[in-house]
């Protein structure tokens, strides 16, 4: 429960103050990174701002806080005194740490897409297009809880469409359909 009330406050946020805390927060961690030995790995906790952007914004702003979280890591992994045996190594963990964090970005903003379209098809009759038993009960969940929140009555109207299987079943399928989309 209160995970969703997170969820909710969030959603309610602008999507800008949410890039911004995203890139402030990358600032912080990568703070931490610095005063941490080279011995003591915090990189992962670069990927909470990067899975909280891509989950709420998408798009530019998750590539922009990946490159940001990467260049901030290595950064840090410089300045900590981190020892390599060549230069190229720093180079080439940097290129790994970015290409990670764009993975995981891209598959979490993957991910919310494909949950809002099951979302979508968990509502909606495939054949028909037409908004199922499951999509009225949330409408109807919604419609009574604000009909008890503003004490107005709640009047409700359920049209059946009568004898479509066997329409369905005289007339084929493609006329049910396009009978009951009308």
């Amino acid at each position: 429960m209160r995970i969703k009330k997170i969820h909710e406050f969030l959603e309610k946020l602008p999507k800008p103050f949410l890039t911004l805390f995203g890139f402030l927060l990358v600032l912080a961690i990568g703070g931490l990174d610095t005063i941490t030995s080279p011995d003591l790995s915090v990189t992962f906790l670069y990927l909470f701002p990067i899975m909280l952007v891509a989950w709420y914004e998408g798009g530019l702003p998750v590539a922009l806080i990946s490159i940001f979280s990467a260049v901030t890591w290595a950064v840090s992994d410089l300045i900590s005194g981190h020892i390599y045996s060549d230069s190229s190594v720093s180079a080439w963990n940097a290129v790994l740490v970015l290409g990670i964090f764009l993975i995981v970005a891209y598959s979490i903003a993957a991910i919310k897409a494909l949950l809002i379209k099951e979302r979508q098809h968990a509502r909606i009759d495939d054949l028909t297009g037409v908004a199922n038993t499951r999509f009225f009960y949330e409408q109807a969940r919604i419609e009574i809880s604000r009909a008890a929140i503003y004490k107005r009555p709640l009047t409700l109207a359920y049209i059946d469409i009568d004898n479509l299987r066997h329409i369905n079943e005289s007339l084929g399928h493609i006329t049910g359909i396009t009978s009951s989309k009308k």
